[in-house]
């Protein structure tokens, strides 16, 4: 990952198995690393909590914080968007609920994942920034939110990015 905390360039990479997870962030501007190996259910909020207090140590950037969802709901369309993204691992299916407002259902293709896998079967989908493709949806009981985002090639094909991956859609 190439993100950009306060204007300065970080490199990064993330990664996870079955109850592990492992993050690292590079700040070349202050030749200093910060990398977090653990398992757990709370990961993102707590590398957020440390990553902030390391950066701060050695004089770098802050990490921007996960998008919330707004107190007020915000319009947004996303019946282009609906259908099946699929991955190696992972279907997502984006549609609309009873009510009419987006939900996201995942389903793990594999079995060493779905034995772990505990996110409720469907969760809606709130939007942040329409304009932007960014949304959050609840994947987990108890967590922050999960940003999804959605955007399209030059070539129309489109994609849900969510975590590290983005994901086509199939269907």
């Amino acid at each position: 990952m190439l993100p950009s905390w306060e204007g300065q360039r970080i490199y990064g990479h993330d990664g996870g198995t079955i109850g592990q997870s492992a993050l690292l962030r590079v700040l070349p501007g202050q030749d200093s690393a910060i990398a977090l190996l653990t398992n757990g259910g709370r990961v993102l909020e707590l590398w957020h909590t440390l990553v902030n207090e390391i950066a701060s140590a050695v004089g770098g950037p802050r990490e921007p914080d996960l998008p919330e969802a707004p107190a007020e709901p915000v319009q947004h369309d996303l019946t282009d968007w609906y259908g099946t993204y699929d991955s190696y691992a992972t279907t997502f299916e984006l549609t609309p609920g009873p009510d009419g407002e987006p939900t996201v259902s995942i389903s793990m293709k594999q079995d060493f994942h779905k034995e772990n896998f505990d996110a409720p079967p469907i969760q809606p989908v709130t939007a942040v920034d329409p304009g932007r493709g960014l949304y959050v949806a609840p994947l987990s009981p108890g967590l922050p939110p999960i940003p999804l985002v959605m955007f399209a090639l030059e070539d129309g094909s489109r994609y849900l990015h969510f975590g590290a991956r983005a994901i086509r859609k199939s269907g």
